[in-house]
């Protein structure tokens, strides 16, 4: 095995120089920056809540782009039944799998930054989690 030697001086420059692959999203023009979030709870594997970290607002966000199954047995999966074709048993196994992703990829108290962007009447945007990786999403409502 090879070790290629390093200086920590070396370590030390390359870490000022890189930029966070994340701030690709802050440099978009017309995009608004809201930190300090925290998923409060994941709804299904298209929506989520989250609140203020510092304060009482709470937002369930639609992740934007994304159609997930239901997670339940009802009207809307009996509509997505007939519509799709295909057995509401296997779009509720779909539905399932999607909400576990969501889980692990931000699961309850994961702190996120919402990036939004005004549109007519709803603001779209995506969730950034600190790994850097960032879920389209949509801000359907504050309650």
């Amino acid at each position: 095995m090879k070790y290629n030697a390093t200086n920590y001086k070396d370590d030390a420059m390359k870490g000022s120089t890189e930029e966070n692959p994340s701030a690709k999203y802050f440099k978009i023009p017309g995009i608004i920056t809201e930190t300090f979030w925290i998923v409060e709870r994941v709804l299904d594997g298209d929506s989520i809540t989250v609140k203020e970290e510092f304060g009482p607002e709470r937002k369930e966000i639609r992740l934007y782009g994304l159609d997930a199954p239901e997670v339940h047995l009802s009207r809307k999966m009996r509509e997505d039944e007939a519509k799709s074709r295909i057995p509401a048993s296997l779009l509720l196994q779909f539905g399932l799998q999607s909400l576990d992703y969501v889980l692990q990829v931000c699961p309850p108290g994961t702190r996120v930054t919402l990036l939004t962007e005004k549109k007519t009447n709803w603001t779209s945007g995506c969730a950034s989690w600190p790994t850097s990786f960032c879920l389209p999403a949509n801000a359907s409502m504050s309650f």
